[in-house]
C-alpha cells in the first residue's frame, strides 16, 4: 500500500511529537541528553507504528533506549550503563512490573520518570564512591575497606584512623 504525501507528513509529525515526549522524560528525571537517535519501534514493525518511534539517548551514564510497547514504556540500558565504574546498577521495578538486568517496563510517563530518576540516584552514588576512592592511595583504600568492614556492625562513632581516611576520601578537610 502506497502512502499519500499527506499521510507521510502526518506520520512524521506524530513521530517528532513522540520523540519530544521521550526527551521530556529524561529532562524530568534529571538526565542530560548528549545526543538522541530515532529508532524504529522495537516492538511493532507494522505500518501502524512508524509514528511511535523509539529513542536511543546518549547520556553521561551511557546509552539508554526507550519506547512504547503496547501499554508500557520499555526502558533499556546497555552494559556500559549497568556497570557504572565497575558497580552493577540493576533495574528495580515495582511489584507487578516486568524488569530484567538491563531494563524495566514503566506503566506510563510518570513511572518512566520515576524509574529513570531512581536509576540516576544509584548511578550517581556509584560514580561518587569511585571518585572518592580515587582520593586514597591503594594501601589507604585497602586499610579503609578493612576498617569499614570491621566497623559496619557497630553503632559507635568511627575510630580516629577510619575517620581520618573517610575525611580524606570524601574531600573533607581535617582540623
Amino acid at each position: 500500500m502506497e502512502l499519500t504525501l499527506e499521510k507521510k507528513h502526518e506520520i512524521e509529525t506524530k513521530a517528532k511529537q513522540m520523540m519530544e515526549c521521550l526527551k521530556a522524560i529524561f529532562l524530568l528525571a534529571g538526565i542530560e541528553i548528549k545526543r538522541t537517535h530515532q529508532l524504529p519501534n522495537g516492538y511493532c514493525g507494522d505500518l501502524c507504528c512508524p509514528n511511535k518511534p523509539w529513542m536511543l539517548a546518549e547520556t553521561k551514564y551511557g546509552n539508554i533506549k526507550i519506547g512504547w510497547r503496547k501499554r508500557v514504556l520499555s526502558i533499556e540500558w546497555t552494559n556500559d550503563v549497568v556497570n557504572v565504574h565497575g558497580k552493577t546498577v540493576l533495574a528495580k521495578g515495582d511489584e507487578g512490573v516486568t524488569n530484567w538486568d538491563t531494563g524495566v517496563h514503566a506503566w506510563g510517563y510518570a513511572k518512566a520518570i520515576e524509574q529513570l530518576a531512581t536509576f540516576v540516584q544509584l548511578a550517581d552514588r556509584f560514580i561518587f564512591n569511585k571518585e572518592a576512592d580515587a582520593r586514597l592511595t591503594a594501601p589507604e583504600l585497602e586499610e579503609y575497606q578493612r576498617l569499614m568492614e570491621a566497623h559496619k556492625s557497630s553503632n559507635d562513632r568511627f575510630p580516629p584512623r577510619l575517620q581520618e581516611l573517610n575525611d580524606k576520601r570524601i574531600g573533607r578537610l581535617s582540623y
